[in-house]
């Protein structure tokens, strides 16, 4: 999971879901879900979907019609546009960290930064099902302690496994695969779909407890 480098008061905008272009000098090749680091804070306090890059606004009368998206005010739209930052990045699907995580800045990140796997384990225990984008609309839905009956078609022992297993709690959980996840060749699973002790750390000398038959 690569950090993206954001500044006050735009970051806040972002995971209030009021921003959703963030304006920079090139463009944007990465499509992914992304953590969102707050500027001088040494902290991940959200993540995103990183879902298009843009062509650059081309003049300062497009760069005012799109001030909804980028929200910057327009007494510093001229100085922002003649500085360069004219390119969209759109993202989606914005959400703040329950609790922000610390991490190690490397030397010379100036944009981008690269998670040690600790702390990008640390990241994505927080993180929520990716809600659903404008491409996923129409999935269902299900809150992480509800419960969905889903019947199994095929073999009669099918039917009849499910009948023995009604009686037990169940719990679904629905991941919306987004045309990001398609074009890139992966989806995000989060750390909570597997029971407690079966997520070992970041090496083999600390593998996950045995649960047996989970």
């Amino acid at each position: 999971m690569k950090c993206l480098i954001i500044a006050e008061p735009w970051i806040g905008l972002i995971l209030l879901g009021k921003k959703t272009w963030e304006t920079r000098k090139t463009a944007c090749h990465y499509r992914s879900r992304i953590a969102l680091i707050r500027e001088g804070s040494g902290r991940i306090v959200g993540t995103a979907d990183v879902t298009d890059s843009l062509r650059s606004l081309a003049n300062a009368e497009a760069y005012g019609r799109a001030e909804p998206q980028h929200r910057i005010p327009p007494s510093r739209q001229e100085l922002a546009f003649n500085d360069g930052w004219r390119t969209p990045w759109v993202s989606a699907n914005a959400d703040a960290l329950r609790s922000s995580v610390p991490y190690k800045h490397p030397p010379g990140a100036v944009i981008w930064v690269n998670l040690d796997p600790e702390v990008k384990m640390a990241v994505e225990a927080q993180c929520a099902l990716v809600a659903p984008s404008s491409e996923a609309k129409g999935l269902p839905t299900a809150t992480a302690t509800g419960t969905m009956k889903t019947p199994i078609v095929g073999r009669p022992e099918a039917h009849k496994q499910q009948n023995a297993n009604s009686a037990l709690p169940r719990t679904v959980r629905i991941l919306a695969v987004i045309g990001g996840n398609i074009r890139n060749n992966h989806f995000h699973l989060p750390l909570d779909f597997f029971p407690h002790g079966a997520i070992g750390g970041s090496n083999r000398s600390e593998t996950a407890a045995h649960l047996g038959d989970i």
